[in-house]
C-alpha cells in the first residue's frame, strides 16, 4: 500500500504514520508487525516477509 499525500486520512490515522517515506509490515489481520521495516530493496525485508508468510501458513493449519 502506498501512503502518500493523497491517501485517505484513515490510513494515516490507522497506523499513526506521519512522515514519509516510512516502511511498515502489516500482517494478514491488518496488524502492524514492524513499525520501522527495512526498505523494499533491503535483504532484511525479504527475511521479514518470509517469516510473516511462515507464521501465516502455520496459523491457517
Amino acid at each position: 500500500m502506498l501512503n502518500g499525500p493523497d491517501a485517505p486520512e484513515s490510513i494515516w490515522n490507522l497506523y499513526h504514520v506521519w512522515g514519509i517515506p516510512r516502511y511498515l509490515l502489516i500482517d494478514a489481520q491488518g496488524r502492524m508487525v514492524a513499525a520501522h521495516a527495512a526498505g523494499p530493496s533491503s535483504g532484511e525485508v525479504q527475511a521479514e516477509l518470509r517469516k510473516l508468510l511462515t507464521v501465516s501458513r502455520v496459523a491457517q493449519k
